[in-house]
């Protein structure tokens, strides 16, 4: 994909998450913006243009009729090259892949082992194909709170970035040391819960699971609250001032929350604005 071809995509992402070109169930919107930019590419920039809004969708809510939308988008590309799978419906095995290369990545899913869930790209005679199957792991606690996470931030309509940060999470959270990331995707939740101002039940689920499975607690202070430097030293806050009508040195709101583990270590600081004097 050429340097314009991504900016262009970009927009048209951004557009749809950010709620700054997206009507009510973001579906119709999305198919006129991933139509117009079909014209404005060449067919396989197109694909793969069609192929990641589809890939980027794989746990929305609106899945299903996106996926109805980019199929008949991605009817009107004509592939002179072979690819694989085959541009249509999504297979639901790997029986397509025989004899072709192909990386396999497993990722938590409510589906048999090796299932096809998603397709990251499709290959050609330049590079693998590149999907994402069931892994067939049984269902976890962790999982079911960065899942319920995911859906409150689409709902807040988050930005594009911690969309699909927490996506890539949730598709690593079950590897290699699953405690270790599970904690660390749910942290990163938080904060994703907050940059999308995202309905506060989310954000008490997600901070009760790091107590009770880590016992990590926030560290955060309330609106109005006096910041006092000698309790609220540098290891855990860190204070920006903020021009404002209210009493100086009250807080205005805690920006970013952070995090100490059981024995009182830091792990990372708690961002907050205050009011200044003289700003």
């Amino acid at each position: 994909m050429s340097r314009l071809d991504s900016r262009a995509l970009d927009r048209l992402l951004g557009g749809v998450f950010e709620g700054k070109a997206c009507w009510p169930d973001g579906e119709p919107h999305l198919l006129r913006l991933a139509r117009r930019f079909c014209r404005e590419s060449r067919a396989e920039t197109s694909l793969e243009a069609l192929d990641e809004i589809d890939f980027l969708f794989r746990r929305s809510r609106f899945r299903a009729g996106v996926t109805a939308a980019l199929e008949a988008a991605r009817a009107a590309v004509h592939i002179a090259e072979d690819t694989w799978p085959p541009v249509g419906a999504l297979p639901r095995d790997l029986a397509w892949a025989r004899g072709r290369p192909v990386t396999v990545t497993e990722v938590p899913w409510p589906a048999p082992r090796g299932t096809l869930v998603a397709v990251v790209c499709r290959g050609r005679s330049d590079r693998p194909a590149r999907v994402h199957v069931a892994s067939g792991g049984p269902r976890t606690k962790r999982l079911d709170v960065l899942e319920a996470a995911f859906v409150a931030i689409e709902a807040a309509h988050a930005k594009l970035d911690d969309y699909v940060r927490l996506n890539a999470l949730i598709d690593e959270c079950e590897r290699d040391d699953p405690r270790a990331n599970a904690e660390a995707a749910v942290r990163f939740a938080v904060g994703c819960i907050d940059r999308a101002d995202a309905i506060p039940t989310a954000r008490q689920v997600t901070l009760a699971f790091l107590k009770e499975e880590a016992g990590i607690t926030p560290i955060e202070l309330q609106l109005g609250e006096r910041f006092d430097p000698e309790r609220h030293t540098a290891e855990a806050f860190e204070r920006q001032l903020v021009p404002g009508h209210g009493v100086v040195g009250r807080v205005v709101k805690t920006e970013v929350t952070g995090f100490r583990d059981r024995n009182g270590v830091v792990l990372s600081r708690a961002v907050v604005t205050v009011v200044g004097g003289g700003l």
